[in-house]
């Protein structure tokens, strides 16, 4: 695991490889292929993603709404996978750790 740079010690040039990053992707396609294991609500929403950014705050949303052992549910206040139950940690540590590769495949070093 590496250890991020806090930003409010980035440099001017490190934040506008950040900048750019985000905006790239955010400019860049992203293409949902149709999984028929995915649950309907997770269907019905990818096909609106049109950049891979969005398609990091779609996941976070589903994630929310995905019930863990003990906490099946409809609604963000159940035990799901992001915040309120024992995958939170792993979860979010995965979650970032694929938004920083994405990132660095868009603009590498940062």
């Amino acid at each position: 695991m590496t250890c991020r740079k806090n930003v409010n010690a980035l440099t001017t040039e490190e934040k506008a490889a950040f900048i750019t990053a985000i905006k790239l992707m955010k400019a860049e396609e992203y293409v949902y292929v149709d999984n028929p294991n995915d649950p309907a609500h997770v269907r019905d929403r990818y096909p609106n993603i049109t950049n891979t950014y969005d398609k990091y705050v779609l996941d976070h949303h589903i994630g929310m709404y995905t019930g863990t052992p003990g906490g099946w549910g409809s609604n963000f206040l159940t035990r799901n996978a992001v915040y309120r139950g024992p995958a939170f940690l792993p979860w979010q540590r995965e979650f970032i750790r694929r938004f920083e590769l994405d990132l660095d495949r868009l603009v590498p070093g940062v």
